[in-house]
């Protein structure tokens, strides 16, 4: 998303920079907030997909003399 500077922009020419910092990083953390649940989500299903495997016992190796 490209909104950062667009929106600092607009709240720094309404108010002070400080607030258009604070907006621009208030949005970010929404956005982050509104993206977690699906990621986290999304983890599970993989994790949950990814089973392990019985692999068959190694065959023991004798020294020959």
């Amino acid at each position: 998303m490209a909104l950062g500077a667009p929106l600092a922009g607009a709240v720094i020419d309404a108010s002070a920079p400080a607030w258009g910092f604070a907006a621009t990083g208030l949005l970010g953390a929404l956005v982050a907030l509104a993206v977690l649940p699906t990621e986290l989500r999304h983890r599970r299903s993989d994790a949950a997909k990814a089973t392990i495997t019985p692999t068959a016992a190694p065959t023991p190796v004798r020294p020959s003399i």
